[in-house]
């Protein structure tokens, strides 16, 4: 790859070269020209005016001598584009073109060019006053330019060509030297690493790439032999550590194993304890709905005795006014008794009915003084009757709230029954998953071990020491000499 660049960039810089040179070539060639055409056209300007062509023949022979085979053909116009003279041979395109170039100089007054500055016409000034006489054309041509150009290109490509073998042989050389051996003795060191010897590499002397590089893999194999070593060593820690975890992991089952089954006991008797007293909590809020009733029947009662009580006041008096009544009657028919008497027969008949409602005042108020015993003795009942329960009230009140406090108690018990109900079944589910995880644990402590054990052979494949050359060594004599 570096050789190929090298070949592309060897030839790229020929190639540049090459057209540098051609490049200053043509425009040393334009230069010629165009100087050459100025000062023709200065020497032919007296004989274009003057009309004497042999002259201008004689000029341009000159011109043809002096510019070898560079210059191609030469025309003079006078100042109306008509032809003069001529040297060297032109075609009729070429000699369209030639007129066209020298009206416009003839126009303009300057020097004009064409052609890749190949085709130049120059106006012939004559006298002081720099009076146009006519114009001269010349034609140059680059062939003589190409040819000189090719043999140089060709003797710079074989310079270039024999300057690259020349480097190219000497880059072979000296990466063979600086390339080919120190990887090789890369190679070599990684192949052994590769076969397990991990025996200690002398590092390589020097401060380019490849010594840092050789360097760096000589360090890699130390850091890997002390990487192995220390995995051996911590395979055997794993290896206890397991071993001691399967132990406690196989003892820790049994105790969950028994935590659970006393778990399980427990829960079984809290649940009964739990059903009691949700059944005691349910017959002390029946009591408390009882007593509830009791005491508002109680109120109940008092105030009916109280207008019980009331009614018999009010009878009472009532029955007093039927006595007075009945009083009122009684001398009523005493005086009509007395007006009877006094008026003697006529009055007899009237005596009569006096006389019956003498009778029948008696008796309502015989009746009404026995209605009116009877109302005091009811009266007096009722009064005790409401004192007695009026006493009763209270006592039935403390009794309600007695019950309901019972009650709430009970509710209050069955709910931290209940709560201590789920968190030992919370418990027992725990203890299970734990007897789970232990044994889960076990088998994970014995899947460790064995895959230390397989580590333990993996690594066996490296040699730490140069006395473990031999491939049957393994790592006990290795990692005993590590380790101490």
């Amino acid at each position: 790859m570096i050789i190929l660049l090298t070949m592309i960039v060897a030839g790229s810089i020929t190639l540049n070269a090459a057209g540098l040179l051609r490049s200053v070539a043509m425009e040393g060639l334009q230069a010629l020209a165009f100087d050459s055409t100025r000062s023709t056209s200065r020497e032919v300007a007296g004989a274009i005016k003057f009309g004497k062509t042999d002259l201008i023949t004689a000029v341009f022979a000159d011109l043809e001598k002096r510019a070898a085979d560079k210059l191609t053909s030469a025309v003079a116009f006078d100042a109306k584009i008509t032809p003069k003279a001529q040297g060297g041979e032109i075609d009729e395109a070429q000699m369209k073109r030639t007129t066209d170039l020298a009206g416009k100089a003839i126009a303009s007054g300057k020097v004009e060019v064409a052609e890749n500055g190949l085709l130049i016409a120059s106006p012939a000034v004559f006298g002081e006053k720099g009076d146009v006489t006519g114009v001269v054309v010349t034609q140059w041509s680059s062939a003589e330019l190409e040819a000189k150009s090719q043999a140089q290109l060709i003797r710079v490509v074989w310079l270039a060509a024999i300057i690259l073998c020349t480097l190219l042989v000497a880059a072979a050389w000296f990466l063979h030297r600086t390339l080919s051996v120190p990887l090789k003795s890369i190679a070599s060191i990684g192949r052994r690493v590769a076969e397990g010897d991990l025996t200690e590499v002398a590092p390589r002397r020097g401060s380019d790439e490849i010594a840092q590089l050789h360097q760096t893999i000589c360090e890699m194999v130390e850091s890997l032999r002390d990487v192995v070593g220390n995995v051996a060593l911590a395979i055997d820690g794993v290896s206890e550590g397991s071993s001691a975890i399967a132990t406690s992991s196989t003892e820790l089952s049994g105790s969950a194993t028994v935590q659970s089954s006393a778990t399980e006991q427990v829960s079984a008797a809290v649940e009964e304890m739990t059903a009691n007293i949700q059944h005691s909590a349910e017959n002390a809020a029946q009591t408390e709905k009882i007593a509830a009733q009791s005491a508002l029947d109680a109120q109940k009662s008092g105030q009916v005795v109280a207008e019980a009580m009331e009614a018999m006041t009010r009878i009472a008096e009532r029955i007093s006014v039927v006595q007075e009544i009945a009083r009122q009657t009684d001398l009523l028919a005493l005086n009509a008794a007395v007006e009877a008497a006094r008026a003697g027969e006529n009055g007899r008949g009237f005596a009569v009915v006096a006389a019956e409602v003498r009778k029948l005042a008696e008796k309502s108020q015989s009746s009404a003084s026995e209605i009116s015993g009877l109302a005091g003795q009811t009266l007096r009942l009722a009064q005790l009757a409401g004192e007695m329960l009026h006493r009763l009230v209270p006592a039935i009140q403390q009794t309600a709230e007695l019950v309901t406090g019972l009650s709430a108690n009970a509710r209050e018990l069955s709910i931290g029954t209940s709560q201590i109900a789920s968190a030992i079944q919370s418990l027992d589910r725990v203890t299970q998953q734990n007897t789970a995880a232990s044994e889960s644990l076990s088998s994970s402590a014995v899947e460790l071990s064995s895959q230390a054990e397989q580590v333990r052979a993996t690594i066996g494949y490296f040699h730490l020491t140069p006395s473990a050359n031999a491939r049957d060594g393994g790592l006990t004599t290795d990692l005993q000499t590590a380790t101490a």
